[in-house]
C-alpha cells in the first residue's frame, strides 16, 4: 500500500512539472499588442518587405562608399622573377671593338644577366576626373531613394496591417452584438414554443421565431470564422508563429480627436523627388562625356641581377623611377555622348511628369481623406444616438410584448428594426476607424 501511495505522489509530481512548463511555454509562445503602434513597432523588426527594403538601405550604403574609394589613389606593390634560360644575342659592328675589321661585318654579343628580380610599388591618381565624381554623387543619392522606398514600404505594409488590426476590433464589437442578439433569440424561441403549445400563436409565427434563432447563430458563427481568419492573416503578415492576443478595444478608438493638418510629406513624394534628383545627375554624367581627365602615375622599381640563383650578395642591384601625367581629352565617339544625353534628358523629363503627378495625386488624397473622416466622424455620431434610440424603444416594445400587450408577430417585426440599426452602426463605425487609422498614418514622419 506505501508502494502505491509513493508511486502516485510521484506521478503526480511529474504532473505537475509537465502542467509547469507547458504553462511557460504557452505564456513564451504569445504576442501581446495593446496598440495599433505595437504592431506598427513589431513590423518594423520583423516583417519581410520592411526588413529587405532595410537591407537594401545597407547595400545602398555600402555601394555609395565603395564608389567614394574610387577617388582615392591607387597604390600597388609587386615582386618579380625572371630566369633568362637563354640570353638574347646582340648584332654589334665588329669595328667598334676591332678597328681594323671591314666595315659591314657584325659579332654576336650577349648583355645581361640570367637571373632577374625586382620589386616595385606604383601609384595611379586621376586628379580630375568628373564621371567619377558624379558617380559619388548618385551613389549618394541612390541612398536617399533606397531610404525613401523603405519608407514607401512602411507605408504599405502600415495601411495594411491597421485594416486587419481593426478588422480584428470591429469584429469582436459586432460579436457583443451578436451574442446579445443570440440571448434575445432564444427568448423568443421559448416564448413562442409556450404559446403555440397553448395554441395561442400558429405553426408560422412559431417558424418565423424558429428562423430568427437559426439566423442569430449564423451571425455570430459567421462573426467568431471572420475573427479566426482575420488574426490568422495578421499573423501571416507578422511571420509570427505564435498565437496573438490583441488586448485593445475598439471603444478606446471611436472618441479621440484627431488633427487634420498634415505636417509631414508622404513618403511617395520624397521617393519621386529623389528619383528625379538621380536622373538629373544621370544628365550631367552625360553632359561631362565629353570633359577631359587629367590623371598621375608615378613608379618606383627596384631590380636584383646575377648569374646564379639566388645569390643576392653578389647581384647587381639598381632602381628605376618615373613619374608621368596624362591628359585625356574625347575627341570622337561616334555620336554616342550625344546620344547619351538625349537619352539622359528624356529621363529627367519623365521622372518630372511623374513627380508633379505625384504630387497632385496626394494633395487629391489628403482632401479626400479628410473630407471621408470628418464624414464618417458625423455618420457614426448620428448611427451612435440612433442605436441609442433604437434600443430603448425596443425594450418598451418588449415590455409591452411581455405584458401581452403586442403579439409575438409585432415583436418580432419591431426586433429585426433594432437587428437592421446594429448593421448601420457597425458599418458606420468601420469607415469611420478606416479613415482614423489612414489620419494617424498620414501623420506619421517616416
Amino acid at each position: 500500500m506505501g508502494k502505491i501511495l509513493k508511486s502516485n505522489m510521484n506521478i503526480s509530481k511529474i504532473y505537475v512539472v509537465v502542467l509547469l512548463i507547458t504553462s511557460s511555454c504557452s505564456l513564451s509562445a504569445q504576442v501581446t499588442f495593446n496598440s495599433l503602434k505595437d504592431v506598427f513597432d513589431y513590423a518594423d523588426k520583423h516583417e519581410v518587405s520592411i526588413q529587405n527594403a532595410l537591407i537594401n538601405e545597407r547595400i545602398a550604403a555600402a555601394k555609395a562608399k565603395q564608389t567614394k574609394s574610387q577617388l582615392y589613389p591607387q597604390i600597388t606593390g609587386s615582386a618579380g622573377y625572371n630566369d633568362n634560360i637563354s640570353l638574347q644575342p646582340t648584332l654589334v659592328p665588329a669595328n667598334i671593338f676591332n678597328s681594323s675589321a671591314p666595315a659591314g661585318e657584325y659579332k654576336k654579343y650577349k648583355f645581361g644577366k640570367k637571373y632577374i628580380s625586382d620589386a616595385t610599388v606604383a601609384l595611379q591618381w586621376n586628379i580630375l576626373d568628373f564621371q567619377k565624381n558624379l558617380a559619388v554623387k548618385m551613389a549618394s543619392n541612390e541612398m536617399k531613394t533606397s531610404k525613401w522606398s523603405t519608407a514607401s514600404s512602411k507605408w504599405n505594409t502600415y495601411m495594411n496591417l491597421a485594416s486587419g488590426y481593426y478588422s480584428i476590433l470591429i469584429t469582436r464589437k459586432s460579436m457583443d452584438f451578436y451574442k446579445e442578439n443570440v440571448k434575445n433569440a432564444d427568448l423568443l424561441l421559448n416564448s413562442g414554443l409556450n404559446k403555440y403549445n397553448k395554441g395561442l400563436i400558429s405553426k408560422d409565427v412559431l417558424d418565423r421565431t424558429t428562423i430568427q434563432q437559426i439566423n442569430a447563430l449564423k451571425e455570430l458563427h459567421a462573426a467568431e470564422s471572420s475573427l479566426q481568419k482575420l488574426i490568422c492573416q495578421l499573423q501571416g503578415d507578422l511571420t509570427i508563429n505564435d498565437e496573438i492576443v490583441i488586448a485593445d478595444n475598439v471603444d478606446k478608438h471611436v472618441n479621440t480627436e484627431t488633427d487634420l493638418y498634415f505636417e509631414t510629406v508622404h513618403p511617395d513624394i520624397k521617393y519621386k523627388e529623389s528619383v528625379l534628383n538621380y536622373n538629373q545627375l544621370q544628365l550631367k554624367q552625360a553632359k561631362a562625356l565629353n570633359y577631359p581627365s587629367l590623371s598621375l602615375t608615378y613608379q618606383y622599381q627596384y631590380n636584383w641581377a646575377a648569374d646564379r640563383l639566388m645569390d643576392y650578395a653578389n647581384a647587381i642591384s639598381y632602381n628605376t623611377q618615373f613619374i608621368g601625367v596624362k591628359l585625356s581629352i574625347p575627341l570622337f565617339t561616334g555620336f554616342h555622348n550625344k546620344y547619351k544625353r538625349k537619352e539622359a534628358q528624356w529621363s529627367v523629363r519623365q521622372a518630372q511628369y511623374n513627380l508633379d503627378a505625384t504630387r497632385i495625386a496626394r494633395e487629391k488624397e489628403d482632401e479626400m481623406l479628410k473630407i471621408d473622416y470628418l464624414q464618417s466622424k458625423q455618420n457614426y455620431e448620428d448611427e451612435s444616438r440612433v442605436l441609442s434610440l433604437q434600443q430603448d424603444a425596443d425594450s418598451k416594445i418588449n415590455d409591452k410584448y411581455q405584458k401581452g400587450v403586442i403579439s409575438l408577430d409585432e415583436r418580432l417585426d419591431k426586433y429585426q428594426d433594432l437587428l437592421n440599426e446594429q448593421n448601420n452602426y457597425i458599418k458606420s463605425m468601420g469607415n469611420y476607424l478606416i479613415a482614423q487609422y489612414q489620419v494617424y498614418i498620414r501623420h506619421i514622419n517616416f
